[in-house]
């Protein structure tokens, strides 16, 4: 589970750092109203009101996508558990 939860910090440091290079090249503009800045980068939400470097936004979306991986983490397991739960009891009514 901890390699998974480091696989989505590590996409969220990736998408990050895919808007701060997309932003500060010289001649294009990344519009921080965008849809798709806010989905994937979710600190742009704070950044409308106050300025944030780029490393804390790297930082801050890392952040956000691990605790994004920790739930889904969670509900994949606990899924998973009921699901294979019902199997367990499927299969004991079959022997029967």
């Amino acid at each position: 589970m901890t390699k998974r939860i480091a696989v989505w910090t590590l996409v969220g440091v990736i998408v990050a750092c895919g808007w701060a290079l997309l932003a500060s090249m010289p001649g294009h503009w990344v519009n921080a109203d965008s849809t798709l800045v806010v989905l994937t980068a979710p600190i742009a939400l704070l950044g409308r009101r106050m300025p944030i470097s780029y490393q804390w936004s790297i930082f801050f979306n890392a952040v956000t996508y691990a605790l994004y991986g920790f739930t889904f983490e969670l509900l994949r397991r606990g899924f998973r558990s009921t699901a294979s739960a019902r199997i367990t009891t499927r299969a004991q009514r079959i022997r029967r």
